[in-house]
């Protein structure tokens, strides 16, 4: 079973083969509010995700540790 997995994530394209390691790094934040990024771990890495609740919202942390919108969902 372990070889036909290894086998079946060797076929995959780079981007999809993420060691144990890259999935603890990266990490998705759920927020209710814009003034909630504030309070976010600094130790998040660069790329984490923060998915704002009001207004609807998605910000990804950058390379100098800022929050930057990356899309807005007007209703």
């Amino acid at each position: 079973m372990i070889s036909s997995f290894q086998e079946m994530k060797a076929k995959l394209p780079m981007q999809f083969r993420l060691g144990s390691f890259a999935v603890k790094y990266f990490v998705d934040y759920t927020c209710d509010s814009v003034d909630d990024l504030k309070s976010l771990p600094e130790t998040s890495a660069m790329g984490s995700l923060a998915f704002v609740a009001d207004p609807p919202s998605t910000y990804k942390k950058d390379s100098s540790g800022k929050w930057i919108l990356q899309r807005s969902i007007l209703i």
